[in-house]
């Protein structure tokens, strides 16, 4: 450097980087003494909002999407109070803009700050094609100029034709300049504490711009040879800043800046039910801003919604939205002032498809080997699609797809199995969520049942049971009690405990799989008597009863069975006419073998 420069720019350095600046100072006196001192300094570069790139004192940001240039113009906006369409002032950003839509495999975007009411004229400039009265650009490459070519003839035939016909990518501009008056310096240093200060209210007033565009002022600091960050907030209207609870004797880096409020990153939608979205995000630094604003546009009619969201909070759900319908969603924080991060691409979802409603199976509906299914009317056109699961083979899946109806009949099912049924509306081929009931069929009934050996207190019945389907046990019933559960033996063989000697049984025996009971089988009533005689009642007239007498002793084979038939007596009928007030006898032939007649 020469002598008496007191200023010098470096260049091609990286935003948001320490870099450590060498003085050299060499001074030669009258005596040939020379005198030199050296000066390391530490500074740190700015940095543009996430997304941006630097070029000197500017940002710049490329959207991916194709907007109309007024649109275009909006956008840029939206990202930032600040921030406007490029206005390409010299080689320097020309080349830089060029070099950086090569980066990213742009072929042509927007550029400029426009007056559309304006004339239009162009003219050609190497490969930058100029509308010189709208201080307009469009940068393009090969690819594209025939394109391009097309559309700027058809705009000098067809006066109706006008810059929003047109769709391509535009890149938006901030130039960031801190005021180069505000002298921040130390004012104190203690064990656990710094001062700062700066020049007074004026230099603070220097700074009004920046907050009025929403931006926040605040030091941040982190300790020497640490990437740990730390941010405090200045207050407004304030020359001095106290800096608490630093470790004594170590060395820390501070940072003067404003900073627009950092958005969130990772926005991700981890659930969607037909009413409702649940998003997710990682918050940034909670100093930057203030809270969340979250937009929801309704794609499909162009209709908007908002929700405010505690800073505290890095997860919401958005309700009462329609469903099956396609949403954008737009996550922003918000500073003090109301500015809001920059623009992000929205998310998009797609909310949930309503599944049917009530899916049951009536109690008489359900069979051995098949089930009816019932569901609450759909809107017309929906298929139903279900899927029948078996608890014991889930590799197996039965599916059906049903339409215009709202109930079915499934066959060819395992009796007594436990099924999984989901249900689901189809729409344009999706699905909404699997409404899932489970159902166990009637397993099927015992083959026979026979009192196989009778106690006092007790009665083993041998049981034959199903060769097909499914159970878990024998359920057994009284008149008397007791009402009993039993697992099968491998011999066919149930014991009832718990009798009362002297007492007629009447058994009712059952397969069990689940909760569900088969049809019954009724076992003739076995009786323990002490006496040389018994009583049985509740018997059909003129019906023939094979009795199985023996005697037993506890401990001691039981006797041979004495097997004796035995008719009961036929009823006498009362038959009641018009004209006949006697009774009539009634011949034996005229009653069949085993019947009532009333």
């Amino acid at each position: 450097m020469q002598n008496n420069v007191m200023f010098y720019e470096w260049d091609d350095l990286k935003p948001a980087t320490l870099y450590v600046f060498t003085f050299e100072f060499k001074q030669l006196h009258l005596d040939f003494i020379n005198i030199f001192q050296r000066l390391d300094v530490q500074i740190e570069t700015g940095s543009c909002s996430q997304g941006w790139v630097a070029l000197k004192n500017n940002c710049y940001r490329i959207s991916k999407e194709n907007k109309p240039w007024n649109i275009a113009q909006q956008h840029c906006k939206l990202s930032l109070i600040s921030a406007h369409l490029v206005d390409i002032k010299n080689e320097e950003e020309k080349n830089f803009m060029f070099s950086h839509l090569r980066s990213k495999n742009q072929i042509i975007i927007w550029t400029g700050l426009n007056d559309l009411k304006k004339v239009i004229s162009h003219g050609q400039m190497d490969h930058l094609l100029v509308l010189r009265k709208m201080k307009f650009f469009l940068f393009h490459y090969y690819p594209r100029m025939k394109q391009i070519a097309t559309f700027y003839s058809k705009m000098q035939l067809d006066q109706t034709i006008s810059l929003q016909d047109f769709s391509v990518m535009f890149p938006c501009h901030m130039f960031v300049n801190m005021n180069e008056n505000l002298l921040f310096y130390v004012k104190d240093v203690g064990t656990t504490e710094v001062v700062f200060g700066w020049n007074d209210l004026s230099g603070w007033n220097n700074l009004n711009k920046w907050l009025k565009l929403g931006y926040k002022i605040i030091i941040k600091y982190y300790l020497d040879y640490t990437e740990e960050q730390h941010f405090e907030s200045v207050p407004p209207n304030t020359t001095e800043k106290a800096i608490t609870q630093l470790s004594p004797g170590r060395v820390y880096r501070f940072l003067f800046s404003a900073i627009s409020p950092l958005s969130a990153q990772n926005v991700t939608v981890t659930h969607v039910t037909p009413t409702e979205i649940f998003l997710h995000w990682d918050g940034p630094d909670p100093v930057s801003f203030h809270h969340y604003f979250v937009a929801i546009l309704d794609v499909v009619n162009n209709k908007s919604e908002e929700v405010f969201v505690e800073k505290s909070n890095t997860s919401t759900t958005i309700g009462n939205l329609r469903s099956f319908h396609h949403y954008l969603i737009y996550l922003f924080s918000v500073a003090e002032r109301g500015t809001l991060s920059c623009f992000e691409k929205p998310v998009s979802a797609i909310t949930g498809i309503n599944p049917p409603q009530e899916v049951y199976a009536k109690l008489e509906d359900v069979g051995e080997d098949s089930i009816i299914l019932q569901w609450g009317s759909l809107p017309d056109g929906h298929e139903v699609y279900i899927q029948i699961t078996s608890i014991s083979d889930r590799r197996e899946v039965r599916k059906l797809f049903v339409k215009d109806a709202n109930r079915v009949k499934v066959d060819h099912l395992i009796p007594g199995m436990t099924y999984d049924i989901g249900m689901a509306t189809v729409m344009n081929g999706n699905l909404s969520e699997l409404v899932t009931i489970q159902q166990t069929l009637k397993p099927k009934p015992v083959q026979i049942v026979i009192p196989y050996e009778s106690h006092s207190t007790s009665v083993i019945l041998y049981v034959q049971m199903p060769d097909i389907g499914v159970f878990d046990g024998i359920h057994i019933a009284s008149n008397r009690g007791p009402n009993v559960t039993r697992f099968l033996k491998q011999d066919n063989k149930i014991t009832v405990d718990d009798l009362t000697p002297g007492t007629e049984y009447n058994f009712f025996v059952s397969t069990i799989s689940g909760t569900k009971l088969s049809n019954m089988y009724y076992v003739p009533a076995v009786q323990k008597v002490f006496q040389e005689a018994a009583t049985f009642s509740n018997l059909d007239p003129a019906t023939v009863y094979t009795f199985s007498i023996r005697t037993e002793k506890e401990g001691f084979k039981d006797s041979s069975p004495y097997i004796k038939e035995i008719q009961t007596v036929k009823q006498t009928v009362k038959c009641h006419f018009p004209s006949i007030s006697n009774l009539l006898p009634v011949a034996d032939g005229d009653l069949f073998h085993g019947s009532r007649m009333k």
